[in-house]
């Protein structure tokens, strides 16, 4: 059974654990946190950082991959462990899902980025993609209208996302 544990967001309120592991004798202790940032780039990412014994710094920390949300658990051996959602896997069987299991802790970043990606699913039902074949001799006026066609498509795509998150209670 997965005990979720929040409010850990950076190195000093991070979630710490003594008699951690050093080599093959050594105990230290060791903090975990979920990050965030609210970049193009970022998301949520699980960090760890350990203490040397032997000089008493601590180490730099250790900081995964972005995804579009994390969250850190207790497994049944009371070890630390973390759930994600990707930006492959945010269908909306797993967004319902984390809101079932968070919904009392739900911060300000989290609640945005689940009405933009519920949204995103909603209006996504909605657009079919079809590829057509491209000659190798095609002009630059053509490569030109083409581009413009795409990007006006996802203004399109995009705008719709946005003016839909609007309307998502969470």
């Amino acid at each position: 059974m997965k005990k979720y544990i929040y409010g850990h967001t950076n190195f000093d309120n991070a979630f710490e654990v003594d008699n951690y592991p050093w080599g093959f004798r050594l105990k230290t202790k060791v903090r975990y946190w979920i990050e965030t940032s609210d970049k193009s780039n970022g998301g949520q990412r699980f960090c760890k950082c350990t203490l040397n014994p032997k000089t008493g710094a601590w180490c730099a920390p250790k900081k995964g991959t972005y995804n579009i949300l994390s969250n850190m658990y207790l497994d049944e051996n009371n070890y630390v462990q973390y759930d994600a959602i990707s930006l492959y896997h945010c269908e909306e069987e797993t967004l319902n899902k984390y809101i079932e299991n968070h919904k009392d802790h739900l911060g300000e970043y989290e609640i945005k980025k689940l009405k933009f990606f519920k949204a995103r699913n909603e209006v996504m039902k909605h657009v079919k993609v079809e590829f057509d074949s491209v000659s190798f001799d095609e002009t630059e006026e053509g490569r030109k209208t083409r581009k413009e066609n795409s990007d006006r498509t996802k203004n399109i795509i995009w705008n719709a996302v946005i003016n839909k998150a609007k309307s998502i209670d969470i």
